[in-house]
């Protein structure tokens, strides 16, 4: 999703994301070192810091380029600069070793048609499906959300009716980076461990469900992570376990040759 809401607004693609979700879990499992056993304390504690890396982020590797007119790709770099740092970052703080995670939730199973379901795989789904359902809302209803696609259709016209674009901008960037630090957190606690280089992987995954559903689409993002998931899940446990990102990838090729706008994408008319 922050994938997708950096791209409806500026058409960049923001590759700071898996090193923010990485930093979301080392975040997590420091609060709980502090605090305790609350996952509560350690969400909040992950939303705002991480939100504030995303504000960094934008201020120092996105809007210069952007305010000197540089083309995209140069921004696609600079935040792909911008993971590197963070990722090195985080091993210098923390260190390159495996951290492991506590215990947060009750270690109960549930059998659903046959599915033998954990508490956590419970808990984790529900607050993932909460999550993007509220942005999504807030996106289609909310006064920034209102201002966000207002700048997505026709920045200059949403200046001139009186849009800080800017603000804006930085908004999407803290709310892109918050929702990829949650899922940080959930990855530390249902996994159990925190590792500098979890992100990479993740964070492709995370561009290729963009994709899959529609780049610019928050709820086509949050269909194409679920296919996605499903889709290496299913592929691992029927075809083979080491060809799942091959399938993964398939996947995605099969999609943009049949719709390359993505499921819910929509194409965009340039003039020329």
């Amino acid at each position: 999703m922050g994938f997708s809401l950096v791209f409806s607004v500026l058409r960049i693609i923001n590759f700071s994301y898996g090193s923010i979700f990485m930093l979301g879990a080392f975040v997590g499992l420091t609060v709980l070192g502090l605090v305790g056993k609350s996952f509560l304390a350690a969400f909040l504690a992950v939303v705002v810091v991480l939100g504030f890396v995303g504000v960094l982020v934008e201020r120092l590797v996105v809007r210069p380029l952007r305010e000197k007119g540089a083309p995209p790709f140069l921004a696609l770099v600079s935040t792909l600069g911008a993971s590197i740092f963070l990722q090195a970052a985080a091993e210098v703080i923390w260190g390159a070793e495996v951290r492991g995670y506590p215990i947060l939730f009750p270690q109960q199973f549930y059998t659903v048609a046959g599915a033998r379901i954990s508490f956590t795989e419970v808990v984790t789904l529900l607050f993932a499906i909460g999550l993007m359902v509220g942005l999504q809302a807030y996106v289609k209803w909310g006064k920034m959300g209102k201002a966000m696609r207002a700048v997505a259709q026709d920045t200059q016209a949403a200046a001139l009716m009186g849009v800080n674009v800017n603000q804006v901008i930085t908004f999407v960037f803290a709310v892109g980076s918050a929702m990829g630090a949650a899922g940080g957190l959930l990855t530390g606690t249902y996994y159990g461990y925190a590792q500098p280089a979890m992100g990479f992987m993740v964070g492709l995954k995370g561009f290729i469900a963009a994709i899959v559903g529609g780049m610019g689409s928050v709820a086509g993002a949050g269909l194409g992570g679920f296919l996605i998931g499903m889709t290496e899940a299913l592929g691992g446990a029927y075809i083979s376990f080491d060809y799942k990102e091959v399938i993964l990838f398939s996947v995605l090729l099969l999609v943009l040759l049949i719709r390359p706008s993505g499921i819910l994408g929509h194409s965009i008319r340039e003039k020329v």
